[in-house]
């Protein structure tokens, strides 16, 4: 069977066992309270429903006294667990996932009650399911935009080298990261696990079998729905979160580059105090900073000390860093004389 129809009953599946979780109700006591989970609800004598948050069941459990104090009844549920052992790993997975369920279903104390107070269970849990796989979509987003600019290095003017990363490499790769980070985002088609993506593939979908399309035509309408809904919380929620931390990316860069620019001249006077005079032997120039030939590509390299492309190694175009000061192990390059080109029999 096509991959794509395994995604989609996947998925679908997904969205059934979302209804297992959905909340329910508990005795409107102070006992009921403090044993329920944040997302359950009570009845009030009005016949007003109350979704219960993390608050209210805090509240009804120090009335009960099972809270002395909040510091000491949270270590306990970290270390006294009997199945942390790790012999029943099953048992940890699922406990894990129940831990992002509740936290998801917790939520709602965040916003005002009345909105979700007004919602169906079963529209809270698809709710939640949509904003599952959106934040899947923004950090999936974010990642692929980093792994395919990581080699990404703004070349020096006049030079086969590239300027380090604190000092122009960053803010280069910075700017194509979040365009192609946005570009991502907002691509319906990418992700396959998605669901925006699979409705896209549902909706392309061909097979020889006419039940199995027409199943799937049923399935496309409410997976579409579902799509522009996960499509509309991802490009929301992901523009706010890239913005937010394309702020604090430049803001790191920007702290870095003005430290590097500090130790450059620094690591400078180190590595000239520890040169010694060259002599060649063809030309009889002397001088105490040879070229430099790059043992991958053999470019020649003229000023491979600490500068703006690195204080300890630097980047060649062919992509291998070089040591570019004597303290980082720069005498293990070929080196030139400056004056004839011709191969120095020292090596400086």
């Amino acid at each position: 069977m096509d991959k794509s129809v395994k995604r989609i009953g996947f998925l679908f599946l997904l969205l059934c066992s979302v209804f297992i979780y959905a909340d329910t109700e508990v005795d409107n006591t102070n006992q009921g309270i403090a044993n329920a989970s944040p997302g359950d609800y009570i009845i009030r004598s009005n016949g007003q429903k109350v979704l219960l948050t993390q608050a209210d069941i805090d509240y009804a459990r120090r009335q009960l006294g099972l809270i002395v104090d909040q510091e000491s009844q949270d270590i306990p549920s970290l270390v006294e667990n009997p199945s942390s052992n790790g012999t029943n790993w099953f048992e940890e997975i699922r406990n894990a996932f129940s831990e992002v369920w509740r936290f998801l279903v917790g939520l709602p104390q965040y916003v005002p009650s009345s909105f979700f107070n007004t919602m169906p269970s079963f529209v809270r849990s698809i709710f939640f399911v949509l904003l599952f796989f959106a934040i899947i979509g923004i950090l999936l987003s974010h990642v692929l935009g980093i792994y395919k600019n990581r080699q990404e290095w703004k070349p020096k003017p006049d030079s086969k080298l590239m300027f380090s990363y604190f000092c122009g490499s960053g803010s280069f790769q910075q700017k194509k990261i979040y365009k192609e980070a946005h570009k991502i985002l907002r691509d319906k088609k990418w992700l396959r696990i998605s669901i925006a993506g699979l409705a896209f593939r549902l909706g392309n979908l061909t097979h020889a079998s006419k039940v199995l399309m027409f199943a799937c035509s049923l399935l496309y309408l409410p997976m579409a729905i579902l799509g522009f809904l996960e499509m509309t919380l991802r490009c929301i929620i992901g523009t706010v979160w890239l913005l937010c931390a394309g702020v604090v990316h430049w803001i790191l860069l920007f702290i870095l580059r003005w430290i590097s620019y500090i130790m450059i001249p620094i690591w400078k006077i180190v590595d000239r105090t520890v040169r010694v005079a060259l002599h060649c032997s063809h030309c009889y120039s002397k001088f105490d900073l040879p070229k430099f030939k790059c043992p991958y590509c053999k470019t020649i390299h003229t000023q491979l000390i600490p500068s703006r492309c690195g204080i300890l190694v630097a980047l060649c175009e062919c992509g291998h860093f070089l040591p570019s000061s004597a303290l980082s192990g720069r005498s293990s390059l070929d080196a030139v004389c400056p004056e004839c080109d011709s191969n120095l029999a020292e090596k400086g």
